[in-house]
């Protein structure tokens, strides 16, 4: 009887260490290792009439513009390696541009394309079931098309060709900067809203999707 009993005690010990693990186990895998973004991203960025064109560079006043206005899309996949650090690539196309105006009137606008792919960290300084914190930081190269777009009777009262119009179009670098960065939301789906500087200076938000 009481070899039963011992029996019974080990038998009942095991099983609630195999039932503890599986506990754990459990919790662990509610970890989401992986993550997809996509956001929506307004805001500023500097130019340089120079690089728009010969037309640009001769004909259109410092006082224009004095910045571009940036609008575009981001796609963002990271792998979580715990509840605080997470990398992985980024994909971000924008749009610039900025009106022209002589003499009071509207004659044309400078617009810029811009595609950048980066590499990008992640860090929570704070990561609750429903709220986050965050900075992140990108880096890659991005490509950049600019050109002006005249109205038609102005270029032909001005005879302005269309190859004075055409501006740069190369890669340089790509820099991300995010601050500040905030998530909420249940644990596979979140909205988010982030502060960028780097290449341009914009507000973007969106939602991501754990898993």
């Amino acid at each position: 009887m009481k070899t039963k009993n011992f029996f019974f005690s080990v038998f009942a010990m095991v099983t609630m260490l195999f039932a503890s693990n599986a506990s754990a186990q459990e919790n662990a895998d509610d970890f989401k290792k992986n993550e997809f973004q996509l956001g929506v991203n307004y805001g500023a960025r500097d130019y340089s009439k120079k690089t728009f064109g010969t037309y640009a560079e001769h004909n259109i006043k410092d006082a224009t513009t004095d910045y571009l206005t940036e609008f575009g899309l981001s796609f963002v996949y990271l792998r979580n390696l715990n509840k605080h650090f997470a990398f992985g690539p980024e994909l971000k196309i924008d749009w610039s541009y900025g009106r022209l105006e002589m003499n009071h009137n509207h004659v044309g606008d400078m617009i810029q394309g811009n595609i950048a792919a980066m590499a990008v960290g992640r860090y929570y300084w704070l990561n609750r079931e429903h709220f986050g914190l965050y900075s992140k930081l990108g880096l890659g190269l991005e490509a950049k098309s600019k050109k002006i777009v005249l109205k038609d009777d102005f270029q032909k009262r001005q005879n302005v060709k269309d190859e004075d119009l055409e501006g740069e179009t190369k890669a340089g670098l790509a820099v991300d900067v995010t601050p500040v960065g905030v998530d909420f939301g249940g644990k596979r789906l979140r909205g988010f809203v982030e502060t960028n500087i780097g290449n341009a200076f914009t507000l973007t938000g969106g939602v991501k999707y754990s898993f």
